[in-house]
């Protein structure tokens, strides 16, 4: 049995001090990784739409996450009839009423997202919705749900799989949905209106 003796030297006392110093620091950076962890829907948006060079996140939007979290609708509404006709909808303030394709992709496309959305699914009433929506090929474990709402793109569900898809009183720009499969139907009411294309 051999015994190795160090002589403790300056320099090999500074070394020691280092890795005792250095271990404790690794453990740290590891807890602090686990601790942002998004777990909600919220969370997740927020890491998603507002760190880095992106920065949209509307208060809408975020009403519209905690919504989601809880599998309620998500009601946009005032509480005049007239401001909530989807006519006047260039007039709805952005930033409590307006949602961002974006925003709606990442949820139906996301598969952590799309994890945490409620048998409801995306459930929107009184909102505008900016931008040319496509979910064209993609197979939705939930329903799709805008009421009063308004377009301002098109809305493309080319070959796309939704349990139900629901338009009632909305207002849209052109839908193409050639090959749209729908188990339990497309609603669209009455007052459902296709607009002209702009430009």
């Amino acid at each position: 049995l051999h015994l190795w003796r160090f002589k403790m030297t300056p320099k090999l006392i500074g070394l020691l001090s280092g890795v005792v110093f250095f271990l404790p620091s690794l453990s740290n950076q590891a807890f602090g990784q686990a601790k942002e962890k998004a777990t909600t829907l919220l969370e997740m948006a927020k890491q998603e739409f507002v760190t880095g060079e992106k920065k949209e996140f509307s208060k809408a939007e975020h009403r519209l996450m905690l919504a989601l979290e809880s599998n309620k609708i998500a009601d946009f509404s005032a509480a005049s009839e007239k401001v909530n006709d989807p006519a006047n909808a260039e007039g709805w303030d952005k930033e409590t009423r307006t949602l961002s394709v974006p925003i709606l992709v990442w949820l139906c496309t996301n598969k952590q997202a799309t994890a945490l959305i409620g048998n409801l699914g995306i459930n929107v009433k009184g909102a505008r919705i900016d931008g040319n929506l496509d979910l064209s090929y993609v197979k939705l474990p939930f329903p799709l749900t805008f009421l009063n709402s308004a377009f301002a793109g098109e809305i493309t569900l080319i070959n796309a799989e939704v349990p139900a898809l629901n338009l009632h009183g909305s207002h849209t720009r052109r839908v193409s949905a050639s090959g749209l499969k729908a188990d339990r139907g497309v609603f669209m009411g009455k007052k459902f209106l296709t607009l002209p294309d702009c430009g």
